[in-house]
């Protein structure tokens, strides 16, 4: 049974059934017996993409408890708590994540928006200059590290960024 609940759910997020996920997950018992930290990552997911962060905060969490490797979860609830303002945690979050894997470009970004969210410039260029090692076409990307660095007073270099804007396009 827990093989067929996980396949249903996996196909209606590809299908991008976000409501048929919610509405399954509300009317049947989804527990830790029937399902996997995966699944529940999905199920977080469609919860996040009908804008109920609550509900797929609390799936994040229960695929990391399944799962104390769950990263994906790990990002994602991540985003969730620094949307709500708590950084300390979402920081912890994405540092393990980028810990496991240096080259997530998403955690990359998501932690120097994070840390330009919180006037630590320098931090932010850190992360956002190792994300685009890694990916230089990432939308909005120059801008960000272009603005960090105007905000520490290195105006030279935020202009050199800055115009890789257009140079890029």
């Amino acid at each position: 049974m827990a093989q067929i609940i996980n396949n249903l759910i996996a196909t209606w997020y590809e299908e991008q059934s976000f409501e048929e996920i919610v509405n399954f997950v509300e009317n049947q018992s989804t527990n830790d017996k029937n399902v996997d930290d995966i699944t529940f990552t999905i199920i977080a997911a469609a919860y996040a993409n009908l804008g109920r962060s609550d509900c797929a905060q609390k799936y994040y969490e229960l695929a990391i408890q399944m799962n104390v490797n769950a990263f994906e979860a790990k990002n994602n609830l991540a985003v969730i708590l620094m949307e709500k303002g708590d950084t300390e945690q979402a920081e912890k979050l994405f540092l393990e994540v980028i810990e496991f894997n240096p080259k997530r470009v998403d955690s990359l970004v998501n932690t120097g928006n994070l840390y330009y969210n919180s006037q630590s410039y320098s931090k932010a260029e850190k992360y956002y200059s190792q994300a685009l090692k890694i990916d230089h076409k990432i939308q909005n990307l120059l801008y960000q590290l272009g603005m960090s660095k105007a905000a520490q007073g290195h105006f030279e270099d935020a202009i050199k960024s800055l115009q890789e804007i257009y140079r890029e396009e």
